[in-house]
C-alpha cells in the first residue's frame, strides 16, 4: 500500500442478494473489512435496489443506513453512494434528481438485470441527465462467474460493444466499467475511445496477475494507469486479493499505484 495516498474501492454493494448468502454486507461490517485493508472510501450501491420494482426504495434504504452508520462515527471509512437507476421504470428522471439532491456520487446502470440495451433511448436519457449533474456512471456486468450462477440469475454477459455504444451515445458522461473481462476491451471498439477520454475507467476486478489472457500488467501497459481504478466487488468477492495483485505487479510504478488506488477517481466523487 502507498503511504499518504487515498484508497478508494470503486466496486462495492450493501444489502441482500437473492441467489446466495453474503457476509459483511451492512455499512458497519463492510467498513470494518475496508479499514483492515486501509481503504478510505467505499463506492457502494444497494443490491436490494436492483431487484425492487421501484429501485429508489432500495436507494433510500442505502442512504438511510449509511447516514446512520456515518453519524455514529464508529469508523473513519467513508461511503460514496451510487444510486441504482432503472431507465425502464416510469419517473426514473426524478430518481436521478433526488439522488443528486441527497449527495449520491453517481448512478449505476445494470442493463442485464433491468432488460434494456446500453445506448438505447432510455439509457441515453439517464446517462445524459447524470452527466448534467456531474455524476459518474458505473456500468456492471453480472455479479458472479456465469458458470456458477443460479438458474434464475441473468445468464448472459455484457459485451465491450455494448459498453462502446453507451460511451458513443453519451460521450460527455464519466464511466466506470466493472465486472467485464477487461482484456476484451483491447480488441474491440472501446480501445479506440480510451486514449481520447480521460474519464473512462476500468475496475481491477477480474484482472489477474498470472492469467495469460487477462493479465493486470498487460492491461496496464496497453491502457495506462490513468484509466484503471481499484475495485474489489466486495462483499461478493474478497477485498484483499485486489490489493495483492497491485502490490505484486512487475510493471506498476509508485505513481501508477497512487492513481489506481484513488487519485484517478477522487475528482469525480462527492467526498
Amino acid at each position: 500500500m502507498i503511504n499518504n495516498s487515498i484508497v478508494i474501492d470503486t466496486d462495492n454493494y450493501l444489502g441482500s442478494f437473492p441467489f446466495r448468502k453474503l457476509f459483511c454486507n451492512t455499512p458497519a461490517e463492510l467498513a470494518k473489512i475496508a479499514e483492515e485493508n486501509n481503504v478510505d472510501v467505499l463506492c457502494a450501491a444497494s443490491i436490494n435496489a436492483i431487484f425492487y420494482r421501484n429501485s429508489m426504495d432500495g436507494n433510500m434504504e442505502l442512504y438511510e443506513s449509511v447516514k446512520t452508520f456515518e453519524e455514529s462515527k464508529q469508523s473513519p471509512v467513508k461511503y460514496a453512494l451510487f444510486a441504482v437507476i432503472n431507465p425502464t421504470y416510469t419517473g426514473f428522471e426524478k430518481d436521478i434528481e433526488k439522488a443528486h439532491e441527497l449527495g449520491f456520487s453517481g448512478i449505476e446502470l445494470l442493463p442485464l438485470y433491468h432488460r434494456y440495451t446500453l445506448g438505447d433511448a432510455k439509457s441515453t436519457q439517464a446517462a445524459k441527465l447524470a452527466a448534467s449533474y456531474h455524476m459518474p456512471i458505473r456500468i456492471r456486468d453480472g455479479f458472479e462467474d456465469f458458470r456458477q450462477r443460479h438458474q434464475m440469475d441473468v445468464q448472459n454477459n455484457l459485451t465491450p460493444a455494448a459498453a462502446a455504444a453507451m460511451v458513443k451515445a453519451v460521450p460527455e458522461a464519466s464511466y466506470i466499467f466493472t465486472g467485464f473481462w477487461p482484456e476484451q476491451f483491447l480488441s474491440t471498439d472501446p480501445k479506440d475511445m480510451i486514449p481520447n477520454k480521460k474519464d473512462l475507467f476500468f475496475s481491477t476486478f477480474k484482472l489477474d496477475l498470472y492469467h495469460i489472457n487477462n493479465n493486470f500488467d498487460t492491461f496496464l501497459e496497453k491502457v495506462g494507469a490513468d484509466h484503471i481504478v481499484i475495485g474489489s466487488n466486495a462483499p461478493f468477492a474478497y477485498m484483499e486479493p485486489q490489493f495483492l495483485r497491485l502490490e505484486n505487479s512487475k510493471k506498476a510504478t509508485q505513481e501508477d499505484l497512487v492513481k489506481i488506488y484513488g487519485a484517478n477517481i477522487k475528482p469525480y466523487l462527492n467526498l
